[in-house]
């Protein structure tokens, strides 16, 4: 059977014999491969295709050996060098060659001799061709795709989708926050920092953070000199007084074939100067090559004629966003130095690095999975493609993820194009990312829309994360349904925050609202889960975090609420009841009472008339207790029930083998626990919610 390169080469034949320029190749490569040299640049091509629809799409071709020869010939056209020259990809070193350029203009020209479709290459990694298509016939991009995908030349073709980060607008101000030990954090702002606090009915945005680093301190996890290495993909670090890097690295500015790669671009500083902003790109409208923001290209004598450059080396430095330094700081702030805020996980336990892979405007969804590699360990490049740090080394972090945070939501990014069952480029990334032990944080979006399974952030191995207000109801802005997998605190959320300028940093602290600050603090419970076990994979991690949410499906009358209606995954994250899974499965859930007749409505009933005479014989005090542990790790349980009529000092009513009992209610508060009675290991104790929402009637 002829490889597919072969069959390429045959077909061309045929159309090479009516061109002259086909001789030219038979009797002189050298000249072939010069005009070749001289043929379609990025810029060349979009302005020849300008009035056609242009789709950009990551394929994996199937063919090695024709994937190798288009790049080759994209680097021709990149550095305009000759045959004969080597490079180096997967330890293998690769030689260009007459058959790479005729293999390169073959396959074009099947393409467009089947759909009409003219193909640009753009750049390769990880065994992923970045490419354009344009089409005159205006089809839409699901069928392009479809077309593509049928010829047989590719395992996937899926958009490269230009992707946005996810923030919003402050939801509004927040007041102090009840801790468990207010002087835990000295840190300023530290009070305002609601997902620290104790999470209780109707404040379901507080995630117990303190009360779970408590734990895990008396278990004595952060003792030893283990860290955690959390990579936060965004729009890059910003120099802040309350947040140490490790590392960082510049994926968009240095690997944007189309516009540069060498991590320099030239900022337009013709803009009002008394502006804070005035050297910095305006608007995402404006955000290349009009003369108004930012030039990823030196500007041409044109643009430098019309306006004042400014070279500027990016080196992994936001431009103008915080909003990647507002995501690493909620994981990783400075605690307890009398600066700011408090991180959730302490500073000498996580390396914290940046991967700057979009900006204010965005990223193609191809520069999000590069940096992805990258924080894995596993980017591959061409040795040639490594500009911006050797030119025979493809670039390698120095402290592999355990943890990948990342800000840019769901929309138009899927786990797979629906070809066939084809797994895409980014479901491979995430399955093997995950069996590695990377556990993959997601912001779930902003566009207050129900989210399948199938998108970024309802693919399987990684945890989405939605949106919810203090209180615990999804917020206005909240992307919900069957793809959520756990909710936390969106609104107002207090991070560090700066105002950078090409003359000046302002550093400060605000609350930050979206879907991008839910996630790091999902993010920070799975750093500290991977503190305590590295053992453990990114899909256990996931439902060990599951496992722990607090349910948000039933309200506190019992009723459901909109979560039931439009899905809010497991519930709001709980950073306590997730560590005592972890550290013993000592966990016991929110206990609740309420009247025994409050379910059935029927004082007659003779089981409860014959229940109630063992404790109160006019039947108005007898209540059902409901409380659990989460797990069967212990073996002899039994559930303790105490009693208090000043909510200080309690004594002990009674123990039950099970944890729902009938009890007679006498005293003002109760509080529960299980315990372990041949390890002699128990829960916390817990505090009982008593619904007092009904009575009989005969009682009032």
């Amino acid at each position: 059977m002829k490889s597919l390169i072969s069959k390429l080469l045959t077909h061309s034949a045929v159309l090479l014999l009516m061109s002259s320029s086909a001789l030219a190749i038979e009797s002189n490569s050298q000249s072939y491969i010069e005009s070749f040299a001289q043929e379609t640049t990025n810029n060349q091509f979009y302005a020849e295709n300008s009035n056609k629809t242009l789709y950009r799409f990551m394929v994996s071709f199937k063919d090695e050996n024709l994937s190798m020869s288009l790049v080759n010939n994209e680097e021709l056209r990149r550095k305009n060098s000759g045959s004969g020259v080597s490079f180096s990809y997967k330890g293998q070193v690769h030689t260009r060659d007459i058959n790479d350029f005729k293999t390169d203009q073959s396959f074009k020209s099947e393409i467009k001799r089947l759909f009409g479709y003219e193909v640009q290459f753009h750049s390769f990694f990880n065994d992923i061709h970045i490419i354009t298509v344009a089409t005159t016939d205006r089809a839409p991009l699901n069928k392009v795709a479809d077309n593509l995908f049928s010829t047989g030349y590719f395992n996937y073709v899926e958009e490269d989708q230009y992707i946005t980060l996810q923030s919003k607008g402050d939801e509004g101000d927040v007041g102090g926050m009840s801790v468990l030990n207010p002087s835990s954090f000295n840190d300023p702002v530290y009070p305002e920092q609601i997902h620290f606090a104790k999470q209780s009915s109707g404040y379901y945005g507080a995630a117990s953070i303190e009360a779970a680093i408590d734990l895990m301190s008396r278990h004595g996890v952060f003792n030893t000199n283990d860290k955690v290495n959390v990579h936060v993909i965004d729009s890059g670090f910003i120099e802040h007084e309350d947040v140490q890097y490790a590392e960082y690295m510049d994926i968009k500015y240095t690997y944007d074939y189309d516009e540069g790669d060498d991590g320099v671009i030239w900022l337009n500083g013709s803009q009002d100067p008394s502006r804070p902003d005035y050297a910095i790109y305006e608007s995402c409208s404006n955000r290349s090559n009009n003369g108004y923001g930012y030039l990823q290209n030196e500007p041409t004598a044109e643009q430098a004629a019309e306006y004042d450059w400014i070279r500027y080396e990016t080196d992994g430095t936001a431009i103008k966003s915080s909003h990647g330094l507002n995501a690493a700081s909620i994981i990783g702030a400075t605690s307890n130095n009398n600066i700011g805020i408090a991180g959730i996980i302490p500073q000498d336990n996580v390396n914290l690095v940046s991967a700057l892979a979009v900006d204010d405007c965005g990223g193609y969804s191809s520069f999000n999975l590069m940096a992805m590699y990258w924080s894995i360990g596993e980017l591959e490049l061409p040795a040639f493609y490594s500009a911006g740090f050797n030119e025979t080394l493809t670039p390698k972090t120095q402290y592999p993820a355990d943890v990948i945070n990342m800000s840019f939501g769901s929309e138009g990014w899927y786990c797979s194009v629906d070809q066939s069952g084809s797994t895409g480029a980014l479901a491979e990334f995430a399955k093997m990312a995950s069996d590695r032990g990377v556990v993959l944080i997601v912001s779930a979006g902003n566009s207050r829309y129900h989210m399948s399974d199938g998108s970024v952030a309802g693919c399987p191995y990684f945890v989405s994360v939605g949106a919810v207000t203090e209180w615990g109801n999804p917020t206005n802005f909240t992307n919900y349904g069957t793809g959520i997998d756990l909710m936390a605190l969106g609104s107002s959320v207090r991070a560090a925050t700066a105002t950078k300028t090409l003359e000046a940093l302002e550093t400060d602290y605000s609350g930050v609202s979206g879907t991008s600050f839910s996630g790091p603090i999902v993010a920070g419970l799975a750093g500290l889960i991977k503190l305590y076990d590295k053992t453990l994979t990114g899909e256990e991690v996931r439902n060990i975090m599951k496992s722990g949410a607090r349910d948000l499906t039933v309200g506190a009358n019992g009723g459901d609420t909109s979560c039931a209606v439009i899905g809010c995954g497991a519930g709001a994250v709980n950073f306590e009841n997730t560590m005592r899974i972890l550290l013993g499965g000592e966990i016991l859930t929110q206990p609740k009472a309420s009247h025994y007749l409050a379910n059935n409505l029927s004082r007659e009933d003779s089981s409860f008339l014959s229940k109630a005479q063992e404790f109160n014989k006019n039947m108005c005090t007898t209540y059902r207790m409901d409380g659990y542990l989460l797990n069967d790790r212990f073996a002899d349980i039994r559930y303790r029930f105490y009693g208090s009529n000043d909510g200080e000092k309690y004594e002990l009513i009674n123990s039950y083998n099970k944890g729902s009992f009938l009890f007679d209610n006498t005293y003002a508060y109760y509080r529960l626990r299980g315990c372990n009675t041949a390890e002699g290991v128990c829960s916390d104790i817990r505090d009982v919610e008593i619904d007092d929402s009904f009575t009989p009637g005969i009682c009032i």
